[in-house]
This record gives structure tokens, C-alpha cells and sequence, in this order.
């Protein structure tokens, strides 16, 4: 087990490429919009409101994704990219049709990866439980009823299985 926390997303994108050449069984990235580009980084408070450019994340994982994908495949390393679902930015004429959401890393995850799993959250369930710290019971959340859908696979004929299931915590 080895934890990276590159400083910028371009040194997050090196590590990731070497460990998909050196056959690393298994890297998980969480999160795939988490990281900050260099030239973001770089600037000065000032300068980063002035020169912004929209989708600079989404266009680095564009641009180097296709490389890591055939180094993975080469060395069969398997490569786990935990994402959010964000609204999208509505732009130019007819933006409001279509999806609403996209995910934080762009559209190059979703067209390079082998299998898309969507969760979403149901319903959670509550339940008092008694607090040894607070030494007062109190309503908590112990279980979470989640949905799991296969929106994309390329490895089984699954696509568009959905399931239930329960998370318990404590």
C-alpha cells in the first residue's frame, strides 16, 4: 500500500503514469476533480480571477488519459476514478436540453473507462442511539439505502443492472 497526495494535478498525472507502467496491481483515485492544475497553482491571488480558463482539468485528463489507458492495458493495472456528479455549465444556444449533470473530471473518463458504476443515495434510515460522550441519546443515521447502476460496461453483458443495497454503520 503506498498514499500519493501530489501537490498539483500534474504531478498527480505523473505518478499515475508511472504506476501504470510499473504494473501497479491497483490505484485509486479519489477524487478525479480534486486536483489542481500547476498553472493554477503558480499564480498569484490576483491572477487566477483574471486568467481562469473553464475545463483546464476536463482538458488535462483529455490530453493524458488515452496514454495512461493503453499503459494500464499493457502492464494490467487497474486504474479506480471516484468522481461527483456536478450540474453542468449552461452555454450557448439550446444549453438547457439533455443532461443536466456531467462529471468533474470531464467527458475523457467517461468515454476511456471499461466500466461506469453510478451510486446514488436513496433514503437513510435513523435510529437513537445512546452517546457515552455527549451521555444523552440522540437520533443518528445508521443505514443508508443506496442504489448501484451499471451505466457502461465493456467487460460483461451487464450493462444497465441496477441494485439495492444497505449500508450500515457502527
Amino acid at each position: 500500500f503506498r498514499l500519493a497526495q501530489p501537490t498539483t494535478l500534474d504531478e498527480g498525472l505523473r505518478i499515475l503514469q508511472l504506476c501504470a507502467q510499473a504494473g501497479v496491481d491497483l490505484v485509486i483515485l479519489d477524487s478525479v476533480s480534486a486536483g489542481v492544475p500547476a498553472a493554477t497553482v503558480n499564480k498569484s491571488l490576483s491572477e487566477v480571477g483574471q486568467q481562469a480558463r473553464v475545463g483546464l482539468v476536463a482538458a488535462m485528463w483529455a490530453q493524458t488519459l488515452p496514454t495512461i489507458v493503453g499503459l494500464a492495458k499493457k502492464s494490467g493495472c487497474t486504474i479506480l476514478g471516484i468522481s461527483q456528479l456536478r450540474q453542468k455549465i449552461a452555454t450557448g444556444p439550446g444549453a438547457g436540453r439533455g443532461e443536466t449533470t456531467t462529471v468533474s473530471g470531464g467527458n475523457a473518463w467517461k468515454f476511456y473507462s471499461s466500466l461506469r458504476i453510478r451510486f446514488t443515495k436513496i433514503q437513510s434510515e435513523k435510529s437513537k442511539v445512546y452517546s457515552a460522550v455527549l451521555h444523552k441519546t440522540e437520533e443518528q443515521v445508521t443505514t443508508n439505502i443506496s442504489l448501484a447502476k451499471i451505466e457502461k460496461c465493456k467487460v460483461a453483458p451487464s450493462a444497465h443492472n441496477v441494485a439495492n443495497f444497505f449500508i450500515r454503520f457502527g
